[in-house]
């Protein structure tokens, strides 16, 4: 079992806090994308162990979560959109996707 020493949660109290604040600046309030960037920022300060597909998981869920965010900005989806996103997971998981395959 792992221990985390008192300095280690000394100094994650001033990552901590300056994640936060600099999430919350632009608009007093902290998205779904920054949270999974603060506990990631967390994660590595503590340097506690992540095996690679728990990396790998995480930096596809933030990508999926940024481009989302850009997507619904205008409240509507279109098929480009939904074919960009699906491109874009896709390539982090290092598989092609078939876009002529669907029907509209």
């Amino acid at each position: 079992m792992s221990k985390v020493n008192f300095w280690s949660i000394f100094g994650l109290i001033g990552v901590l806090s300056e994640k936060v604040s600099e999430a919350m600046a632009d608009d007093g309030k902290i998205t779904a994308e920054e949270i999974l960037s603060i506990g990631s920022a967390i994660t590595l300060k503590l340097d506690l162990p992540m095996d690679e597909k728990s990396k790998d998981n995480l930096e596809l869920i933030i990508a999926i979560v940024e481009e989302v965010g850009t997507i619904v900005a205008d409240k509507k989806i279109t098929v480009n959109e939904l074919v960009t996103l699906g491109e874009k997971v896709c390539e982090k998981l290092g598989i092609d996707l078939d876009k002529e395959g669907f029907d509209i």
